[in-house]
């Protein structure tokens, strides 16, 4: 959330900056070499955003699986963002926004490898060798204190995963952000208030 306005990184500008800055913010690098580790045993997997916390995360954001956007031309963005190019991006970075949560925040996928085309959900075995990556993550995040589910399928995987992992951090389950996810009456109010209740537990500061 390094912009104040959404989609910025469909800005040939801003998208190039962003990938400079991934090269040169000391919080990005760890991860950085994480995900070149992921490439090599899983192949294609976007970037953490470097304009987020880094390794001094308070708050991770588990979604399911990378979007879109996050593959494809130059256009693409290669980063797992919330300025990315795309509703459910744009509708998170609202949310955020709204709830006030600008910082400590890293967003990440449980299956971190773009699935093949067509396919949208992970299968079974994905999630469980998503779940021994993330195992390997966890530790590079030192001052984590809440992980935040977005999404069913984000909370079905982690279900499934989650003896393996143990008890990292405080779990707060919330609706994924896509439009159509909240567009049910309410649910846009209480995927903010989780954010919200993401940051007391992970003792980050809101902001108005």
């Amino acid at each position: 959330m390094h912009q104040v306005r959404p989609r910025s990184l469909a800005e040939p500008g801003e998208l190039q900056a962003r990938r400079a800055l991934l090269y040169t913010e000391p919080l990005s690098q760890p991860l950085r070499r994480y995900v070149a580790g992921l490439r090599d045993r899983r192949g294609d997997v976007p970037d953490f955003d470097p304009a987020e916390a880094g390794v001094e995360a308070r708050i991770l954001v588990l979604h399911d699986s990378p979007g879109a956007r996050t593959e494809g031309d130059e256009t693409a963005s290669r980063f797992v963002s919330v300025d990315n190019d795309d509703a459910a991006s744009e509708s998170m970075w609202q949310a955020r926004r709204e709830a006030g949560l600008r910082h400590g925040v890293l967003h990440w996928n449980i299956v971190p490898w773009h699935l093949p085309p067509a396919r949208t959900s992970p299968t079974a075995k994905e999630v469980a060798d998503g779940a021994a990556e993330l195992a390997a993550l966890l530790p590079l995040l030192g001052s984590l204190h809440a992980i935040v589910l977005s999404g069913r399928s984000a909370q079905r995987s982690w279900a499934k995963v989650s003896a393996r992992l143990g008890d990292a951090a405080a779990l707060v389950s919330t609706w994924h952000a896509s439009p159509g996810a909240v567009v049910v009456r309410g649910r846009r109010e209480e995927l903010v208030r989780d954010l919200q209740r993401a940051a007391e537990l992970a003792g980050v500061p809101l902001f108005p």
